[in-house]
């Protein structure tokens, strides 16, 4: 019970922390796309209740709407995307740009 309540504790403080969770999905608005750099700057929430969240992309595979495969470089701010945590919660394992809306 004890590593139960241990587990939960910590699992708390990573979320109220702005960490992500392993294979955690969400989706966002990209605000900024620094490829050399391996950062995508990704706006989360809506409303007042928004975020913004820094995010490792340098071995994520990028995927277009159409399920093309993208580069970081085809990435625009503004573009609403999926995104897939890795395994270790620090990595993005995928970024998926949605269809615009009509």
């Amino acid at each position: 019970m004890f590593r139960v309540a241990c587990a939960v504790a910590l699992l708390g403080v990573a979320v109220s922390a702005g960490g992500a969770l392993a294979g955690e999905k969400f989706k966002g608005k990209i605000k900024d796309v620094q490829g050399t750099n391996g950062i995508l700057v990704l706006t989360v929430g809506a409303g007042e209740k928004t975020e913004d969240r820094d995010l490792l992309i340098r071995d994520a595979r990028f995927v277009g709407p159409t399920g093309s495969e993208l580069k970081a470089g085809d990435l625009r701010p503004g573009d609403v995307v999926e995104v897939e945590m890795a395994a270790d919660g620090k990595q993005v394992q995928e970024v998926r740009v949605l269809p615009a809306r009509p």
